[in-house]
């Protein structure tokens, strides 16, 4: 048992019972998308320790259903496991060490987030085919003989497989495949295998690549949770108050969850906190601080007159962004991830694949959406207001660039679309805004930039 449970906590607080305090997430650059045969505790990099407000999980998977059947009586006597998704959602407060530097952890999630429309790495995999299927397949072996050979069909030659098996019992190996013979449905090797192989429980299996300049997927080990695998960011939403810190919440969608890794979080929880003590102080950013800032405009007018032509907007039309009369601001980057179920498991246990098949395969993305909405209070002078018409930044005068204090983000192209007004005789009117990220340029990133 660690020392956590005999020095940290006093001998009244059993496990399961503490605040939220006594939680831990780590974030590893692995995604452990080859499974979780190979963990170790040390792919956690203590700089990319997350420090949340908050930590919430949604699984969803229901046990009833919806449908009563003739012959049942008044209670229901039968039912059945949908599909269900492995949602995850965090507040982080935006922290800023004695360097000027923002939270690592901060900084690689959003990196994640903002390629996260590439989806999940997906894999081709193929179990051994064999006449005596419990005899081992004993080394020097020049080809594997599979059972679904088309889907390796499409792959270009040489491409790498890696031998596995369902119950971690033997040896995973990793080769090159020279040749695909479709019809002996046979993976020629460019070398022979150094270790032997039961047919009845190995298979191979290929990752797919994704063209991207930037990793997407990653893994998180929860101290209460486990370890959850192949995580990508679907949302990222920042908060902005200037009577608050500001806060970025993440919602992050994983592939699949092992519960019995939380034994290594917990035995390591001692080392962590040593590394912890390391850090530099922190502080977090005030929204009093943020700001809003005026972009030139690049898109054009897209065939729209000129705003002053508008009997909307005419005589009322705000030339510049006035940050004292903004009450509150939110961003949000949605990469509008799907989830897609099929029956993607193929081990040799058949209640393991009837368990693994109710989680998703892989995620898509139907595409980023970045919007945000500012909420102003309106004032009585034409030319302190914030007033846009619809359409895009050329009728607006420029995109804009949202300055946190310490980083900044910049929307070259957006488009407006005016809000609502609300009022009441005893407040201040107030007004919201509302602008969507358009590009003329396929590559281009919502990227932040240190100040």
């Amino acid at each position: 048992m660690s020392e956590f449970f005999d020095q940290t906590l006093s001998q009244f607080i059993v496990p399961g019972y503490q605040t939220g305090y006594y939680e831990l997430l780590c974030l590893s650059t692995n995604s452990y998308s080859d499974g979780v045969r190979n963990f170790n505790i040390n792919d956690f990099d203590p700089y990319f320790y997350l420090s949340v407000s908050d930590f919430n999980t949604q699984y969803a998977n229901a046990a009833d259903t919806e449908s009563r059947y003739a012959g049942e009586g008044s209670s229901p006597t039968t039912f059945e496991l949908k599909a269900y998704e492995i949602r995850l959602k965090f507040s982080m407060p935006i922290r800023v060490n004695s360097n000027g530097y923002t939270n690592l952890g901060f900084d690689l999630l959003y990196n994640y987030g903002i390629f996260g429309y590439y989806g999940s790495k997906t894999k081709i995999t193929g179990r051994y085919k064999s006449n005596t299927p419990t005899v081992p397949i004993t080394s020097g072996a020049s080809s594997i003989v599979i059972d679904n050979i088309v889907e390796f069909l499409d792959l270009n030659t040489p491409f790498s497989i890696t031998i596995y098996s369902d119950d971690n019992s033997e040896s995973l190996e990793t080769l090159n495949v020279s040749s695909v013979n479709k019809s002996t449905k046979t993976l020629n090797l460019s070398s022979s295998t150094i270790y032997t192989h039961t047919p009845s429980k190995s298979y191979v299996s290929v990752n797919t690549s994704i063209i991207s300049s930037f990793p997407n997927t990653f893994s998180i080990l929860s101290l209460r949770e486990g370890l959850f695998t192949d995580c990508l960011v679907d949302k990222i939403t920042f908060n902005i108050k200037p009577d608050s810190s500001i806060v970025a919440e993440f919602e992050i969608v994983a592939l699949n969850l092992n519960s019995q890794f939380q034994v290594n979080a917990r035995d390591n929880f001692n080392n962590i906190l040593s590394q912890l003590k390391k850090y530099r102080p922190y502080q977090t950013i005030s929204g009093a601080n943020f700001r809003i800032l005026p972009y030139s405009n690049s898109t054009g007018f897209y065939g729209l007159d000129d705003v002053k032509n508008s009997p909307f907007m005419y005589g009322f039309r705000g030339l510049e962004l006035t940050n004292f009369f903004i009450n509150d601001v939110s961003l949000e980057i949605s990469n509008n991830l799907e989830a897609s179920f099929t029956l993607k498991s193929r081990t040799s246990v058949l209640n393991q694949n009837a368990g693994d098949n109710l989680l998703p395969f892989a995620y898509s993305s139907k595409g980023r959406k970045v919007e945000s909405t500012i909420n102003y209070t309106s004032s009585i002078n034409p030319y302190l207001l914030f007033e846009k018409i619809a359409g895009p930044n050329s009728l607006n005068g420029g995109g804009l660039i949202y300055h946190f204090d310490k980083f900044s983000a910049t929307f070259h192209e957006i488009a407006y679309s005016p809000g609502d007004t609300s009022a009441t005789m005893d407040d201040n009117v107030k007004k919201s805004l509302k602008w969507a990220m358009t590009t003329g340029n396929l590559n281009y990133i919502p990227s932040i930039i240190p100040e």
